[in-house]
């Protein structure tokens, strides 16, 4: 069982979520906290505290963890443990992106990944292949556009069925500064005034929208 745990907290820690700053010898460790770290007694107090912190970290999350989430832990384990060792080494090179990240970043990361399952899962296989054919430096653009993307079908999707088209027509319309300019005018609005914005927008004149919009 202790082989188990220890297995699951390893690969916990190469998951690396956020760590804090304390420094702790062995002795200052709860009962608890030493009979999860025990494997690492004998080095603990010459482990620097970069991964100490992470040790510790991965252990009071495993403390705080329901049955249910500790089976889980098992799982995604076993899981890690059948992928060839070519795809381990790729998904710790994920990882070990996910860690370059800025906090804005994560959100929109995380955005996407919400944003992701609602699709179907013909979409999803596409644009899953689509998105690991693209280099590394193109996939942050990427994940803004699929997020931009999902957000405008989400924003158009609350308007009545007959106007949705005409919207959607009414945004490619316009030339790229006022579009940017009217988004960001939209995202300082409340919902309800969004809504009323661009159904103004909509029964303007389409000669006068670029003056309205730059009046705003």
């Amino acid at each position: 069982m202790m082989k188990k745990l220890h297995k699951i907290l390893m690969t916990v820690f190469i998951l690396n979520i956020s760590v804090s700053r304390a420094e702790m010898d062995w002795d200052d460790l709860s009962n608890e906290q030493q009979k999860i770290l025990l494997p690492f007694q004998s080095s603990w107090n010459s482990l620097d505290n970069g991964a100490k912190e992470k040790l510790m970290t991965n252990t009071n999350k495993w403390l705080d963890m329901s049955s249910a989430q500790r089976m889980q832990s098992r799982k995604k384990l076993n899981r890690f443990k059948n992928l060839p060792k070519e795809e381990r080494e790729k998904f710790k090179q994920r990882i070990e992106h996910l860690k370059t990240l800025t906090p804005q970043e994560r959100r929109q990361l995380e955005q996407a990944k919400r944003n992701f399952q609602h699709l179907s899962p013909e979409e999803k296989t596409r644009l899953r292949k689509k998105y690991n054919q693209l280099p590394p430096a193109q996939r942050k653009k990427a994940i803004q556009r699929f997020n931009r993307k999902q957000n405008q079908k989400e924003f158009i999707g609350k308007f009545d069925i007959e106007k949705r088209q005409p919207i959607v027509e009414m945004f490619k319309s316009l030339k790229k500064t006022d579009r940017i300019k009217f988004r960001k005018y939209l995202k300082e609005q409340s919902p309800k005034q969004r809504h009323e914005q661009v159904l103004d927008l909509l029964f303007i004149q389409v000669d006068k929208r670029s003056a309205y919009i730059q009046s705003l």
